[in-house]
């Protein structure tokens, strides 16, 4: 039994938790952009909520470099879509946005938070 670690020893559990609940909240925020057949959907919310929870765990200010990160990718989305001809979704941005967020919220230990704006941002996208 020498070297072996129980579920609650192993170093790491807390940060897989929290990488997993920002993963979570964001897919569940982009499941709702997926039924809509909206540009950006379950991937686009998980992948922003991961981003933001790698930024929250590494500390303050990468977590901030993660959200200017997502702004940058939202900038550029919307400038494709709109080189489409098409407007830009300002909703969807700004759903992005909170969703990186949540995903630092959740990684610096937060989890009612996170949470309940997970739940409200899929409410808001409900018609």
């Amino acid at each position: 039994m020498d070297g072996l670690y129980t579920a609650a020893q192993f170093p790491h559990v807390q940060a897989i938790l929290r990488l997993g609940l920002a993963l979570g909240l964001g897919l569940f925020v982009g499941l709702e952009r997926e039924w809509r057949q909206k540009d950006a959907g379950l991937r686009t919310f998980g992948f922003a909520a991961l981003l933001g929870a790698l930024g929250g765990i590494n500390g303050d200010s990468y977590a901030l470099v993660s959200l200017v990160l997502l702004g940058v990718l939202l900038t550029l989305m919307n400038w494709h879509v709109i080189r489409r001809g098409d407007k830009p979704e300002l909703t969807t941005s700004a759903a992005l946005l909170v969703t990186g967020y949540v995903g630092v919220l959740a990684a610096v230990c937060h989890t009612f938070t996170p949470v309940i704006v997970a739940i409200a941002t899929a409410c808001l996208f409900a018609r």
